[in-house]
């Protein structure tokens, strides 16, 4: 027989004798005694198998790989032989050292903190079977030392036959094979090193319970420090992504009361500094990302911002805001995923709901919003109740197509009063308004025609209309008009989206709900005999209507209804000097000539006390000492 393969047959035989020690004289007693001090130690009986579930499987191939060694060492085919149990030997010796590296320490802590779980170990290691005494920790380690051992011993061997002149072609070979499974190995304890690290991350940032002392079996997808929407107001909350749940939770009070109060946290490195809040299974999840990419989602009715994302399940529904829009579709991705696969694993055949309630950040102010969740489980939009439009792709800030769609009415802007303003404060002195015609019925559609126009608050459509009987009729159109050449003066506008109008305040009112779409389709009617534009050169002028004071009481009442809204007095008192006579038209003058939200008080005086204390402002999105501005990112 080849020295060599007599060698390796010899070490072989040895490691299989002692493994079956581990298993005889520790193992098993082990788990037969764990079920009996569960009340002392609950962790010890999943411990135990975690770590030495593989065991058997490692002791049967170590006694097969010695026996045939032994055998192929007669026939000068040791190598083969290496060969043939490659794929074995990484399997079973990889899953052994996954085990050790996610079990080991927990085993290690449990028994220097139980006494009697060490004393247990050492009665074992007293036994008679333990014929070389060795303890718990030396024979555990043993698979996991092997791979390398391979390759030391065949190394050693192959320096000297070629020493000796003799053939090391089968030492050679064997020693590649040896290389092999151990690298196999290596990436295995290294992937789990690194799966304890990202969950130890994640778990350090919260404060320690029951729940997050189960972690350590976990592996974590991704974590981060993200802001939560409630009803109070965006909280500093932290997220921890798994392969089966999606775990978050609040900062702590203390540093929650130092943010209001303009402070910096207590410690913002600080571990265990979020409390954990709610978990949710995987398989039960759907995130949403926003309907547009514009700037919405502060002061009006589009919903989410691009740096927002709504998490939807049968628990628990919300809002998160994260540093950018990057930022928020990378978590989106990697929740969408992680989710797909949990389902798939275990063939749930679920739906996403198709309306929520969450809180969503408008301006100053934090509103409860319903929403309708439309798309496939891989691309879910949230849009706002009431909000309908044909499915596409994400919209593109430079180019995308305006179809032509059906909309329907969104809801109310929040921070919009509920009453109904007349455009014109009519004098005290003045007889009531006349009652509202009937309804319009539904017109002949024969010389009807469809115009689909970009939505821009900003440029407006260019019309100029006026009020006929129960039909709005257009009198003008300005040079650079978005519905010309299709429109013309006179023609008569029936509908805005699907909702029939017969008021230029209806109008004005519609417009305003759909500025979410990207498009608006007005139906009109032909007339007969178009008016002249006065807009174009050579018409006529209209002299402008002369329009009658409105008496003091009625403005106070107009700028009490903006100041109750958020919005400043002194910029309410300046609209209504500049001529606008009800709320709409003072808050869109408002949001045109930049007056910003009245601020938070404890906002205000949490700026004051930043001052003093003269802390640099940063670009941190969750530096709480930054001014909210309606149009922009509430978060930054």
């Amino acid at each position: 027989m080849d020295k060599a393969a007599q060698e390796l047959a010899d070490t072989e035989d040895r490691l299989a004798s002692d493994l079956q020690v581990l298993s005889d004289v520790f193992v098993g007693p082990l788990r037969a005694w764990a079920p009996q001090v569960s009340a002392e130690l609950p962790r010890l009986e999943q411990t135990l198998e975690r770590l030495f579930g593989p065991l058997d499987e490692v002791c049967a191939s170590c006694g097969e790989f010695a026996a045939e060694l032994r055998e192929a060492g007669a026939t000068a085919t040791w190598a083969e032989c290496f060969e043939r149990h490659e794929t074995q030997l990484a399997r079973s010796y990889g899953a052994y050292a996954l085990g050790y590296a996610r079990a080991w320490q927990d085993l290690a802590a449990m028994r220097s903190s139980s006494v009697a779980l060490d004393a247990f170990a050492r009665a074992c290691e007293l036994q008679p079977a333990n014929q070389r005494h060795l303890t718990l920790a030396s024979l555990a380690i043993m698979p996991v030392q092997r791979p390398p051992r391979y390759v030391l011993l065949l190394g050693e061997l192959g320096k000297r036959l070629e020493k000796a002149n003799a053939d090391a072609t089968n030492a050679c070979r064997a020693l590649e094979c040896a290389k092999r499974v151990a690298k196999a190995v290596d990436e295995n304890v290294e992937r789990e090193h690194a799966r304890r690290a990202s969950t130890s991350r994640a778990a350090a940032n919260f404060k320690k319970c029951a729940e997050t002392e189960a972690w350590g079996a976990l592996n974590a997808v991704r974590d981060g420090p993200l802001l939560r929407i409630t009803k109070h107001g965006p909280v500093d909350a932290y997220a921890a992504l798994f392969d089966d749940r999606l775990c978050y939770g609040d900062a702590n009070m203390k540093d929650r009361a130092l943010q209001k109060m303009g402070a910096a946290p207590e410690s913002p490195g600080k571990e265990e500094r979020y409390v954990l809040h709610r978990t949710l299974k995987l398989e039960n999840v759907y995130c949403c990302r926003s309907a547009t990419e514009s700037r919405g989602g502060a002061g009006d009715a589009r919903g989410l911002a691009p740096w927002e994302l709504l998490i939807v399940s049968a628990q628990k529904s919300f809002v998160l805001g994260a540093e950018s829009a990057e930022a928020a579709a990378a978590w989106r991705d990697v929740i969408s995923d992680a989710a797909s696969k949990r389902r798939a694993a275990l063939a749930v055949k679920d739906a996403p709901p198709r309306a929520v309630k969450a809180f969503v950040k408008r301006g100053a102010e934090t509103r409860a919003t319903d929403f309708d969740i439309v798309g496939l489980a891989g691309d879910l939009v949230a849009r706002p109740s009431g909000a309908r439009r044909d499915l596409g792709p994400k919209i593109s800030h430079t180019s995308h197509t305006l179809a032509q769609t059906k909309t329907m009415p969104l809801p109310r802007p929040p921070g919009l009063a509920p009453q109904t303003y007349e455009a014109e404060l009519p004098p005290p002195s003045s007889p009531p308004p006349p009652p509202r015609p009937p309804p319009l019925q539904l017109p002949d559609t024969n010389d009807d025609f469809v115009v689909t126009v970009p939505v821009d608050l900003q440029r407006g459509l260019g019309l100029e209309l006026r009020n006929g009987a129960g039909t709005v009729e257009v009198a003008a159109l300005a040079p650079d008009s978005v519905c010309s050449p299709q429109v013309r003066p006179g023609d008569v506008l029936l509908s805005v989206g699907d909702e029939f109008v017969q008021t230029t305040e209806d109008v004005v009112a519609k417009l305003r709900q759909r500025r979410a779409d990207a498009a608006v389709s007005l139906r009109l009617r032909r007339s007969a005999a178009p008016s002249t534009n006065p807009f174009m050169p050579g018409s006529p002028l209209i002299s402008p209507p002369v329009s009658q004071e409105p008496d003091a009481a009625s403005c106070e009442d107009l700028i009490q209804n903006v100041v109750a809204m958020g919005f400043g007095e002194h910029d309410a008192m300046k609209a209504v000097a500049a001529g606008r006579r009800n709320v709409d038209a003072v808050v869109n003058w408002i949001l045109d000539n930049g007056g910003p939200v009245e601020e938070d008080p404890d906002l205000a005086f949490a700026r004051r006390l930043q001052a003093e204390q003269q802390s640099p402002r940063g670009s941190n999105p969750f530096d709480s000492g930054r001014q909210p501005h309606v149009a922009g990112n509430p978060f930054a």
